[in-house]
């Protein structure tokens, strides 16, 4: 630590005595232009000149000054780790559409482990690359800001060497940045879904290389004892499992699951995020709350008429041979229903067994019963 302070020191006493000289030639630089100006030139030359003199000097002092404060205020980033469990409650249920309003009690949760890095260098800095082991192809990544696509999942050996005979320990991602400005950060988010309320330290995703061009980084922020980190993480887990929130929909605590599905067409789905604010859980805090809709009351009604409809055009041209339609018109109700009336085609004759036959088919679309279960 002494010799960087006298290297430091003898580099700005260098600045201070390069200053010095530079002032000192540019006063003579500038005394000779005007004594020789006086008898050659017009006064406008004369000042033009000595101004350009005087910028050159003056430029040569910048360069230097900018070479020795790398020195005095060197380049260095800050990278900041933190690392949750989320809980997501679902609560999803049928859309009733006569209904003014319906409550939607949680059913079921999720459960994420989230590993969130944030880079903040203390001056701008170019070409950042971090390098992330021990990640999976589940994994999902959020980068800001995204300036360099994600790398494809690397294999990687504990050996340190590449041995395409034997299943890879682990796999790395590298993310990179190619500028983050003074005043920005760069963040890197991980979310894994997890199977089972259990984290173990061998899956933790850790920084393998964390590089800026120019810059020094600091690449100690993460947990010092994995398996400490990996109990701690847990504990929050089996939180959410066994104490978590309470609905009116379930007895006990939420059960997880892994694997929500999609939405019917008739129903609706509000979610939100959970986090603990302590180990103990004893408090969440709440964010996060979406909506979604399978489809609105209106267009699944809508979508189910054109499929009752679709199904009663084939029963139809089953039975009688031939139909001419669907024509749609909307009837006189407010608000008016859309109709949909179909033909015969000509010399066409329906007889009393394809009426009774007509009848049933009929009734069963009503049921719900496609064309494939009818007689």
């Amino acid at each position: 630590m002494g010799g960087a302070v006298q290297d430091l020191g003898v580099r700005t006493r260098r600045l201070v005595v390069v200053v010095a000289r530079r002032a000192r030639d540019c006063g003579r630089t500038g005394r000779t232009i005007l004594a020789a100006a006086r008898r050659r030139w017009p006064t406008a030359l004369v000042v033009g000149a000595l101004l350009f003199a005087i910028i050159e000097k003056v430029v040569g002092v910048a360069e230097l000054y900018d070479r020795t404060a790398a020195v005095i205020r060197p380049c260095s980033m800050r990278a900041e780790l933190v690392t949750d469990v989320i809980s997501r409650p679902y609560a999803r249920h049928h859309l009733d559409p006569a209904a003014r309003e319906q409550y939607l009690n949680p059913t079921f949760q999720e459960l994420f482990y989230e590993w969130h890095l944030t880079l903040t260098p203390n001056q701008p800095v170019g070409g950042l690359v971090l390098t992330i082991d021990h990640v999976t192809e589940a994994d999902r990544f959020r980068v800001t800001p995204e300036q360099r696509p994600l790398s494809e999942l690397k294999p990687r050996w504990l050996s340190g060497f590449t041995e395409p005979e034997r299943t890879p320990d682990y796999h790395a991602r590298t993310v990179g940045f190619d500028h983050v400005g003074p005043g920005a950060v760069a963040t890197v988010t991980i979310r894994r879904r997890l199977l089972a309320p259990i984290i173990s330290a061998p899956s933790l995703p850790r920084i393998a290389e964390l590089t800026a061009a120019g810059c020094r980084t600091n690449t100690t922020t993460e947990a010092a004892d994995p398996d400490a980190e990996a109990r701690r993480l847990t504990t929050l887990a089996m939180a959410f499992v066994e104490k978590g929130i309470r609905s009116p929909a379930v007895q006990g605590p939420l059960p997880l699951r892994t694997d929500p599905g999609d939405l019917s067409p008739d129903e609706a789905q509000g979610t939100i995020e959970l986090r603990c604010k302590d180990v103990e859980c004893n408090t969440m805090t709440m964010n996060q709350l979406e909506v979604h809709l399978g489809e609105s009351p209106d267009e699944h009604a809508r979508d189910l008429n054109i499929g009752r409809t679709s199904d009663a055009a084939r029963v139809l041209e089953h039975i009688f041979g031939c139909v001419r339609g669907p024509d749609c018109t909307l009837s006189d109700d407010s608000p008016p229903r859309e109709l949909f009336e179909f033909g015969m085609c000509d010399g066409t004759i329906a007889n009393v067994e394809q009426l009774a036959r007509l009848q049933e088919a009929l009734q069963g679309i009503a049921a719900g019963i496609g064309p494939e279960g009818m007689p």
